[in-house]
């Protein structure tokens, strides 16, 4: 046997607070007419003719226990070069002056923890410019075509809205709920078809790539060229890289020609979180540091693309990589092409080097292992040299 206890507490004209052990709710309205809000939702009551009653949902419940106070909005910390702490949302925009002091005022610790991990994510950006050969392929791995699934999800059928009893007596009603579930039906279709055609072309880009690999990459330069293309522009520089290349000798020599970053484009800064309060000190790095860096970033570049040329086509024997940066020539004042280094690096000798070991690898000793022209002194200053030519076609 259930237990029921109701009581109506009248508050004002056409406002009724109910009472039940299930909890609290309120009707505003006149009797046969009338909105019902309480926990379980808002819903609309109506009284029909001859003798009928509607009860149709039309909104949620609110939120219990949520205040403004509690409502803290998810944040991430953004530097800027000199330091200033900003707090964005997930679309990167800044929080306003309000929601900022709230965050502060109500999650001190949340805050600085956030900020020494943007710092200690901005201090290893910077380690990671002189470490871009860590990720070099080996070159004895032989590229295999895997597929790739197709990950866009196919669309649901929608559910077409059901005609209330409401509806169904008003003429307008069921226009509006068949008008509406005619067009979620055409939204679909539309939907599918787009789905459709995404899959299909999905799946011939998978057959290309297959064909690309098993085949293209041993037999048809063009192919060469654009499978090695593909590979460089999906490796992460960490500072705009310009790779031009040829493909010679039908594929048993490569040469590649990169235009390097200048010294003055590496970063001379590091981040230091203050221990009190939510401000951030840049540091400057010394100028032997900032140098060292850049010295291993060349380097790095030349060696991560010389590893990726030899990994993506196993035809090749023979890779040459010069590697130049714009300069001024005191004479003119102009800007100019000056090449830092070349290499002319065989597979075999290429072959030597432990990429399993890379971490205590000294990549600018690397390059003296090999064919090499490069004018570098001690402290890591290039003097311009003639780069090794491609053979002839």
């Amino acid at each position: 046997m259930s237990l029921r206890f109701r009581k109506v507490l009248k508050l004002a004209p056409g406002i009724r607070l109910n009472v039940s052990l299930r909890g609290l709710s309120a009707t505003l309205g006149p009797r046969g007419a009338s909105l019902n809000i309480g926990k379980q939702g808002t819903f609309l009551n109506a009284d029909l003719p001859w003798g009928f009653y509607s009860r149709d949902k039309i909104g949620s419940a609110a939120g219990r226990g949520a205040s403004q106070s509690d409502n803290i909005p998810e944040f991430s910390v953004a530097l800027a070069d000199d330091g200033t702490v900003q707090l964005v949302d997930a679309k990167g925009t800044a929080l306003s002056g309000q929601e900022t002091a709230r965050v502060k005022r109500d999650h001190p610790a949340r805050l600085r923890s956030a900020i020494e991990d943007e710092c200690r994510l901005t201090n290893a950006c910077i380690e990671a410019i002189g470490r871009v050969h860590l990720e070099t392929p080996d070159p004895g791995l032989i590229p295999t075509w895997t597929p790739r699934p197709f990950t866009v999800p196919k669309p649901t059928a929608p559910t077409p809205r059901s005609i209330g009893l409401l509806a169904g007596l008003l003429t307008g009603a069921r226009e509006r709920v068949e008008s509406e579930n005619a067009e979620s039906a055409m939204r679909y279709e539309e939907a599918l078809a787009s789905w459709e055609r995404m899959n299909a072309d999905h799946n011939t880009s998978e057959r290309r790539r297959r064909e690309m690999i098993e085949v293209g990459i041993y037999s048809d330069t063009d192919v060469m060229e654009e499978y090695l293309e593909t590979c460089l522009s999906s490796v992460a520089w960490p500072r705009e890289t310009s790779i031009g290349m040829q493909i010679l000798q039908d594929g048993i020599e490569i040469y590649l020609d990169i235009d390097l970053p200048e010294l003055e484009q590496m970063p001379n800064t590091l981040a230091v979180p203050h221990k009190r309060g939510f401000r951030v000190a840049m540091k400057k790095v010394s100028t032997a540091r900032v140098r060292r860096i850049y010295r291993d970033h060349v380097h790095g570049v030349g060696f991560r693309a010389c590893g990726e040329a030899f990994a993506a086509l196993p035809k090749a024997q023979r890779v040459i990589v010069s590697a130049y940066s714009q300069r001024v020539d005191p004479a003119t004042g102009r800007a100019q092409d000056q090449y830092l280094y070349s290499a002319r690096i065989a597979r075999h000798v290429w072959m030597r080097i432990d990429f399993g070991n890379l971490e205590r690898l000294d990549v600018s000793e690397a390059f003296a292992e090999f064919d090499l022209r490069r004018d570098m002194t001690k402290r890591g200053d290039f003097r311009p040299i003639e780069p090794f030519a491609p053979s002839p076609r």
